[in-house]
C-alpha cells in the first residue's frame, strides 16, 4: 500500500473480515437483514470510513465495506 501511495498509484485491496471492521457496520448489517426478510431477496448496504490497523499500517486509510444478507 505504501509503495503504491508513494508512486501515486491507485489501488483496491480486499481486507479479511475481523471484529473491528464488523463493529463499524453493525447497523448496515441489521438493515440488510431486515430488508432481506421483507423482500426475500438479497440485500446489500455499503459504508465508507477511515480505518487503521493496530500494528501493520502506518496510517489510517479509506475503507469501503459491503454488508450483505
Amino acid at each position: 500500500m505504501k509503495w503504491c501511495e508513494d508512486e501515486g498509484i491507485d489501488y483496491v485491496l480486499g481486507l479479511a473480515k475481523n471484529d473491528r471492521l464488523e463493529a463499524e457496520i453493525v447497523s448496515e448489517l441489521e438493515e440488510a437483514a431486515a430488508e432481506c426478510q421483507q423482500t426475500n431477496k438479497a440485500a446489500r448496504r455499503f459504508k465508507e470510513f477511515s480505518y487503521r490497523t493496530r500494528d501493520s499500517w502506518s496510517r489510517a486509510r479509506r475503507v469501503l465495506t459491503k454488508a450483505e444478507h
